[in-house]
């Protein structure tokens, strides 16, 4: 029996994160849940001086699953990256 369901993502803040950068980091959130091939992330929080980024970003995420008992095994990771131009982004949490 396959169950069809929707994950309701809200990234509304980031608290206490280093700086990476002199300015202060360009924070977002990259969001990974398990059940989705794909990866979202949020907007960027520019200069986040004193560690704590601000966002107001929604997503909805539609999956399937083949019965209640691998809902229970599923993940959801929240990774934090400074936004880098010149180079890679760097991971912070």
């Amino acid at each position: 029996m396959e169950i069809e369901g929707e994950l309701w993502l809200i990234v509304w803040e980031v608290r206490n994160t280093p700086n990476c950068d002199i300015g202060g980091s360009d924070l977002f959130v990259k969001t990974i849940f398990d059940l989705n091939e794909e990866n979202y992330t949020t907007d960027t929080h520019f200069n986040a001086q004193s560690g704590k980024g601000n966002f107001n970003w929604r997503k909805i995420i539609p999956f399937k699953i083949d019965s209640q008992s691998d809902l229970s095994k599923c993940q959801l990771f929240f990774q934090v990256f400074d936004k880098d131009l010149f180079s890679s982004n760097e991971f912070i949490l």
